[in-house]
């Protein structure tokens, strides 16, 4: 409400909260668009603020997230001037628990910064989600995409990046911190299933990524060659082991390794 950009219609999804939700919403739902549901994650939560919404752009905010009031004001602007971007994110301050910290999570990761060029983001987004920051996408984009996939818990977003990005679309960035991202040792982004999320969404779409130019990270791509044949899916397995050798971020040795253990592993009776 206390956003410097004015056109805005602000969608509450209270989904299946054990808390007082309702009652703190209940002094402002002349000003909201309020959706009560049982629950139904993250995804589920998203889907339908987004059903509910009547704009053209969406912007998420999670219930533990804050922005800065000129949040909007400054990214709204970049889909206005430019119609190939259909995602934007910006920095912003890390809350640790309850404390706000100077901490960026941006301008602090040194090591993943925002991909430079756009022509990068297809194989950035093959390697990890670097869009994780309250994103504002455009509704064509779910129009033509889909929207989240209820069926996941978690990587939800990371998936819906990934589709977005394969369907033509690239993302920008705003490099000043616009909001606060909150760090929570509970949440589920913390939780260790965290990872086994992301291959699932890497073993969704590495297949079309790499007909694309993206890569991925050779060790991803041998551990998801590992499930796959654990599940007895062998020619997809191959599929990924070949990959994996291949890749150009590993040495020799660990090249070696990786066939060595792939030609075992495809090898074993079952």
């Amino acid at each position: 409400m206390a956003q410097t950009y004015d056109n805005v219609e602000i969608v509450v999804v209270n989904d299946g909260s054990t808390d007082h939700t309702a009652d703190v919403i209940a002094p402002y739902r002349d000003r909201i668009v309020y959706v009560e549901q049982a629950n139904r994650g993250l995804a589920g939560a998203r889907n339908s603020a987004i059903r509910a919404a009547s704009g053209n752009v969406f912007a998420l905010l999670d219930a533990d997230d804050l922005w800065m009031p000129e949040r909007l004001s400054r990214i709204i602007p970049l889909l206005t001037a430019r119609p190939e971007i259909g995602l934007v994110t910006s920095d912003a301050y890390i809350i640790e628990e309850t404390v706000k910290t100077e901490k960026r999570c941006y301008g602090d990761r040194r090591r993943y910064p925002f991909p430079a060029h756009e022509d990068e983001q297809l194989n950035e987004i093959a390697r990890r989600n670097f869009l994780f920051i309250s994103v504002v996408f455009r509704r064509e984009l779910v129009e033509r995409c889909g929207s989240f996939d209820e069926s996941m818990r978690r990587a939800e977003d990371y998936e819906l990046w990934t589709r977005f990005l394969l369907s033509g679309s690239r993302a920008a960035f705003v490099p000043d911190p616009l909001g606060y991202y909150r760090l929570r040792a509970d949440s589920l982004s913390a939780s260790k299933d965290q990872w086994g999320a992301h291959l699932s969404v890497l073993e969704r779409h590495l297949p079309e990524l790499w007909a694309r130019g993206a890569r991925g990270r050779a060790r991803d791509v041998f551990e998801i060659g590992e499930q796959l044949a654990a599940r007895g899916d062998r020619r997809q397995a191959l599929t990924f082991f070949r990959q994996a050798v291949t890749g150009e971020d590993i040495s020799w040795a660990t090249r070696a390794r990786f066939g060595a253990s792939a030609l075992r592993t495809l090898a074993l009776p079952g």
